[in-house]
């Protein structure tokens, strides 16, 4: 019996001691950049009748958050037509958000889509690389 008992301690202590070769319990390495890391944050304001910045560059094909706060006296937003993207509107000091992925090139107007605004000259350009 203890002859037995050493060989299964032995054991063990040999299985232990080695490297971990993909078992189940492997414990991953964040070699792959999660979803967070692409995303493309950008932050505008918005006031009576502008955007800051007026042009914005992106990648296309990867996602992008449009961080966007009023710093205006009236209620604002953010809107891209072609890539069906608009910010919730905005009252004076909130800031909304909105996520999409481009999937073209190009030149695009955003503007604020708060009826009259974009009229006045509340627009900018994305610009998608």
């Amino acid at each position: 019996m203890v002859i037995l008992a050493v060989i299964i301690v032995g054991g063990l202590a040999y299985i232990y001691s080695q490297p971990n070769n993909g078992s189940a319990n492997n414990t991953q390495t964040n070699n792959t950049p999660s979803a967070n890391q692409n995303t493309q944050n950008i932050t505008i304001s918005g006031n009576e009748f502008s955007f800051s910045p007026s042009e914005i560059r992106v990648k296309n094909g990867q996602p992008v958050k449009i961080i966007f706060t009023n710093n205006g006296q009236f209620p604002h937003n953010w809107k891209v037509d072609e890539f069906n993207a608009i910010t919730p509107t905005a009252q004076t000091g909130q800031t909304t958000e909105v996520t999409f992925t481009p999937n073209q090139t190009g030149t695009f107007q955003y503007y604020c889509a708060v009826t009259g605004h974009k009229d006045r000259g509340m627009v900018g350009n994305l610009v998608v690389e």
